[in-house]
């Protein structure tokens, strides 16, 4: 059986990294998909922009923790799908 290789890689303390890569790993990937689909939404003005804006980060604020689920569930159905040995 295969071990998922997060659990061999330690978690990075954003706490820890310089400001770059803070905003690098913890703000810049989901403001780009937010950003994405303001373009797509197009409200209407510029507050009503940055109302959409607010309420799609607050809705999406666990972002990081879905996409670690969303890849475990992916490496858990690859490893079902391996023939045993």
């Amino acid at each position: 059986m295969s071990k998922d290789s997060s659990e061999s890689v330690p978690k990075i303390q954003l706490k820890d990294l310089t400001g770059r890569k803070y905003l690098e790993e913890a703000v810049v990937p989901i403001l780009t998909q937010a950003l994405e689909d303001l373009v797509k939404e197009r409200p209407s003005n510029s507050v009503t922009a940055l109302e959409w804006l607010a309420q799609y980060l607050i809705k999406n604020k666990n972002w990081k923790e879905k996409q670690e689920n969303e890849k475990k569930k992916e490496l858990n159905k690859n490893n079902e799908n391996e023939p045993k040995a």
